[in-house]
């Protein structure tokens, strides 16, 4: 396979951010437009950087619930908003990508409805994250 294949089924559009976005505005983006990285661009639009999903996860390496910490800090997301995330790493210790469904399983319990990105973090800093739509 090419990348001028990959290229063809993907699009072509490059995604960028300026070196001044919050970290949370990125991963917004990243999300909604379901790709992994970002082209950073200066004010001249010169390309300056890349930013992946990989290094999001690197800055919030920090390993366990200091992690989930740094990620709701990150995201600006409420205290307490990773609730099952720490339940599941109090629970069963540092897993690998697994670890996400049972993150999954807790918030189907507790009555997830709508859209969801659950994280999961494992050893050796690996981290897990499932996107989905819950339905009724």
């Amino acid at each position: 396979m090419t990348i001028k294949a990959i290229l063809a089924r993907k699009g072509t559009d490059v995604v960028t951010a300026a070196p001044t976005a919050w970290l949370a505005e990125a991963v917004k983006v990243l999300a909604a437009r379901r790709i992994g990285a970002v082209v950073v661009t200066g004010a001249d639009r010169r390309i300056v950087g890349i930013l992946s999903e990989r290094d999001i996860v690197r800055v919030l390496g920090e390993r366990g619930a200091k992690v989930l910490d740094a990620i709701e800090t990150a995201l600006d997301l409420q205290k307490g908003t990773l609730r099952d995330e720490r339940e599941v790493l109090r629970g069963h210790g540092n897993m690998s990508a697994p670890s996400v469904l049972f993150v999954l399983e807790r918030a189907l319990k507790r009555g997830l409805r709508g859209t969801a990105v659950l994280s999961a973090l494992g050893p050796g800093f690996t981290a897990s994250f499932l996107a989905l739509e819950v339905s009724a």
